[in-house]
């Protein structure tokens, strides 16, 4: 769903579909079809981060505009999971990315990063964390902090492993990190 409720996107395929929610009482409307081409694209993953669509098939993760339904940018990457911070703490256009990294390229099987982008620039990460193995498991989600001496709320992105730990990384979804960090 979007923030606001009023869109619901499904994958199906190679199709990720749009739909208008009026009210939590009426039917759903179908409003948009957006397509990856080869039926072998098919939408493993998809989020809405403000006016933008982000899906993520077993090889691609594509940056859909909303407004112009078009793909804003495609990164040929295997991404496990696709979060949005709470927009309370970085605005409403940063999304996270666990991708993971082939062995082919010189890495062990099963590791991946964490990396954050911005809907407004998406083709470069502004952020990418190494978080290990995590072949078979890979969710994310933000949770809330407050420091304890500051009384500042903070988020927190923690993932699951594949030794089903809770893994914590910080830094993310920092309205003043614009850098890389690799």
């Amino acid at each position: 769903f979007s923030e606001d409720g009023s869109v619901l996107a499904v994958g199906y395929g190679q199709l990720a579909t749009l739909w208008e929610c009026v009210t939590p009482s009426t039917s759903l409307t179908l409003k948009h079809t957006l397509s990856h081409g080869s039926k072998h694209e098919r939408v493993t993953k998809l989020r809405i981060v403000s006016k933008y669509l982000i899906t993520a098939t077993p090889n691609k993760m594509t940056v859909w505009d909303l407004v112009s339904l078009s793909p804003v940018c495609t990164h040929n990457v295997t991404v496990s999971s696709i979060i949005s911070p709470p927009t309370h703490t970085t605005g409403s256009s940063r999304f996270a990315a666990m991708i993971r990294i082939p062995a082919s390229s010189g890495s062990p099987k099963g590791v991946a990063v964490v990396a954050e982008f911005d809907c407004l620039r998406p083709s470069k990460p502004l952020k990418i964390e190494w978080v290990g193995r995590v072949e078979k498991q890979g969710e994310m989600c933000f949770v809330n902090s407050r420091n304890e001496e500051s009384g500042k709320e903070s988020s927190v992105l923690v993932y699951l492993n594949d030794l089903f730990e809770l893994k914590t990384l910080r830094g993310f979804a920092d309205p003043h990190s614009h850098s890389n960090s690799h």
